[in-house]
């Protein structure tokens, strides 16, 4: 069996704002899947712990400013099994990003 991969954020990505937009790659069988947040690569503290059907899910209030996080996905089959975890990836969140005039750049997500 072939996993997919994690697209965003990317392993060691440093981000500048705290709506975060994961995504990884669809898994044949799946219905849907169960993605984990946490502070620490052990997630033995979830900050999230959802189940969605979508291949995208953007936080927009959990995540905070000048941390570091990890996600993981699996798969969710349809008789209520899990798949392995597919990976886990780390990244941090620094401080908001500020262009030469003094204003916030943004980056817009549509779900």
């Amino acid at each position: 069996m072939t996993f997919a991969n994690l697209i965003s954020p990317s392993e060691g990505e440093e981000l500048n704002y705290i709506h975060v937009l994961f995504e990884w790659e669809q898994e044949a069988d799946a219905i849907s899947y169960n993605l984990q947040i946490s502070d620490s690569d052990s997630f033995d503290d979830l900050i999230i712990d959802i189940n969605i059907p979508d291949l995208i899910y953007i936080d927009r209030d959990n995540l905070e400013w000048e941390n570091n996080y990890c996600f993981r996905i699996r798969s969710i089959f349809n008789d209520e099994t899990f798949s392995q975890w597919i990976h886990s990836s780390c990244f941090s969140i620094a401080n908001p990003k500020f262009n030469t005039l003094g204003s916030f750049e943004v980056e817009l997500y549509s779900e």
